[in-house]
């Protein structure tokens, strides 16, 4: 392993930081700098004292300076990141899904910040989220093609972050090839993902659990999906016996993979399905009645600073949907904002019953599944949070 840069935590803030063990150091906490760490390089935290705390990757024109991999008082042996890989994917085939897609590397979650894989079939998708992960691609590709020699790769970028973290890689595959798609089964449901133009990887793995539970509460009903993505939710209503399942999204792209998910599940009867392209918020404002109404929106805020937009735009979607649940209807309803919290959610949920004058009870705390941990210091990592809601 070669010489490390060390970074200083001030001295007076060492100690929380090693209590807490939040993975996200910001330069306001730094004290100084020894050495001339570049974007994307491993360096080791020091306390004022110059003990080592650990080691992470440097990121020179975020606020978040430094992004822990490991509070520990050792330097990182050679092979580290490909040891934490096969950890990271040992835990996922010890989880015997009734899946051939799942999430194999989930960033802080697997102690591998800016980090994300996911498993589509044959092919993982891998997400680079920080320089220090770009400028290990050989490694991350090298260590998955041992973990799964028939696997092809294809890496994914996100554009937000790539701009900020100054992330070069393109799109594309690196080992195999393909036309950017492939086809999965997930309960006994086939999808088709498009990694290559999709949102994220392709695919909304996170909402595995969360959509099994969809046919439960489907039998016989109108369903409103909104912010429907490639429709799995609307596919998960049919499976369940929806009479009629109405999918609104304002990609029609997306809306073309959803009706051929419909069409991949022969199973399922086509005329149960409609399929609208236009903004949710238009929509909740006019539309008819339903039976069962599922909100997974895109996150309202990436920051802190946009918590209170987030927080109104949570408040008028969930509104309207309880405005427009028949009795006796359901909700499923989700925020996938990291900077709004499991308790702000939960709140501001509460404010909004209480406001629509009718009577409305919480069934079930939602969130994500197993194949997404998080880490315990990084409540960010809980990102998906949601409820199902009964109106009486």
């Amino acid at each position: 392993m070669e010489k490390l840069s060390d970074v200083f935590i001030i001295k007076e803030k060492a100690p929380y930081l090693l209590k807490f063990k939040h993975p996200w150091i910001y330069s306001r906490t730094l004290s100084g700098i020894d050495g001339n760490p570049q974007n994307g390089d491993l360096v080791s935290v020091r306390g004022g004292d110059k003990e080592l705390l650990g080691y992470g990757f440097f990121s020179s024109d975020s606020q978040i300076k430094v992004r822990m991999v490991e509070f520990t008082s050792r330097l990182p042996e050679d092979g580290w990141l490909y040891q934490s890989i096969k950890k990271a994917a040992e835990f996922r085939e010890s989880l015997n899904l009734d899946t051939n897609a799942c999430r194999l590397v989930n960033s802080e979650g697997d102690y591998l910040p800016g980090l994300t894989a996911d498993k589509y079939n044959k092919t993982i998708v891998i997400r680079p989220l920080i320089k220090g992960i770009e400028r290990r691609m050989d490694e991350i590709t090298a260590a998955f093609s041992e973990l799964y020699p028939e696997a092809s790769l294809f890496i994914k970028r996100d554009e937000y972050t790539a701009r900020k973290e100054d992330i070069q890689i393109k799109n594309g595959y690196v080992k195999g090839e393909g036309d950017g798609s492939e086809i999965i089964e997930e309960n006994g449901l086939k999808f088709r993902i498009d990694m290559a133009a999709g949102q994220k990887t392709g695919f909304y793995l996170d909402q595995r659990d969360n959509r099994s539970l969809v046919p439960t509460f489907s039998k016989g009903k109108v369903v409103l999906n909104l912010f429907s993505y490639t429709a799995a939710f609307s596919v998960y209503a049919a499976k369940g016996g929806a009479a009629h399942i109405v999918s609104v999204d304002s990609s029609q792209g997306a809306l073309a993979l959803a009706e051929e998910n419909v069409k991949l599940n022969e199973s399922l009867d086509e005329k149960q399905f409609e399929f609208t392209s236009c903004d949710a918020f238009d929509l909740l404002k006019n539309c008819k009645p339903a039976d069962l109404i599922i909100l997974d929106p895109p996150p309202f805020a990436r920051k802190k600073q946009e918590v209170s937009g987030a927080v109104k735009g949570y408040k008028f979607i969930n509104a309207k949907a309880l405005e427009k649940l028949n009795s006796n209807g359901i909700l499923f309803t989700f925020s996938c904002s990291q900077a709004v919290s499991r308790l702000d959610f939960k709140n501001l949920l509460t404010e909004v019953c209480s406001k629509s004058g009718r009577s409305v009870r919480f069934i079930r705390e939602l969130s994500a599944p197993y194949d997404h941990p998080f880490s315990p210091f990084h409540p960010e990592g809980e990102y998906l949070k949601g409820w199902i809601m009964h109106v009486l």
